[in-house]
C-alpha cells in the first residue's frame, strides 16, 4: 500500500512531452542507464540500513547519501525523481523477503529516503546561493562602473 502511494507521486504521473519541453523530463526517462544506476546504489543503501539495524553493525550511511545528493543535484533531479528512484529500488529489494523483512525494509527506506531528499535539498542551497552571491557581485560592478 505504501508503494502505490508513493507511485501516486512519481514521475510517472506528469505528462512527459509537457516535461520533455519545458526541460524537466526525469531522469527514467532522460537518462534511462543513469536511472538505473542510481537504483542500484540506493538499493545498496537500504541494505546497508538494514543491515545497520538488523546486525547493529557500525555503518553510516550519511556519506552515501551526501555523495548520491550530489549526483543527482549534478543531474538537477527533483523530488519526484527521488520518489522513482526510492519506488524502484524498493520494489526490487522487497520481492522475495518475507513480511517481517518488507516491514524492516519500507521503515528504513522511509529514512533513507528523507535523509537523500534533505541532502539534494543542502545541494540546491548550497549552489543556488553561490550562484546567487556571484550575480549580486557583478551587479554591484555594474552599478559603479
Amino acid at each position: 500500500r505504501e508503494i502505490l502511494s508513493m507511485d501516486s507521486l512519481s514521475s510517472k504521473n506528469t505528462t512527459v512531452m509537457t516535461a520533455i519541453t519545458y526541460g524537466s523530463a526525469s531522469i527514467r526517462v532522460n537518462i534511462p542507464k543513469t536511472f538505473q544506476k542510481m537504483c542500484e546504489s540506493y538499493a545498496e543503501i537500504l541494505d546497508r540500513a538494514v543491515e545497520t539495524r538488523v546486525y547493529k553493525v557500525d555503518d553510516d550511511i550519511s556519506q552515501s547519501t551526501r555523495q548520491m545528493a550530489e549526483e543527482l543535484g549534478f543531474l538537477r533531479a527533483g523530488a519526484r525523481d527521488i520518489i522513482d528512484i526510492h519506488n524502484e529500488a524498493l520494489k526490487n529489494k522487497i520481492q522475495k523477503k518475507n513480511s517481517g523483512e518488507v516491514r524492516i525494509f519500507i521503515e528504513e527506506s522511509r529514512i533513507v529516503i528523507l535523509q537523500l531528499m534533505g541532502n539534494l535539498l543542502s545541494f540546491y542551497r548550497f549552489h543556488f546561493s553561490d550562484n546567487q552571491n556571484k550575480q549580486l557581485k557583478e551587479s554591484a560592478k555594474r552599478k559603479t562602473q
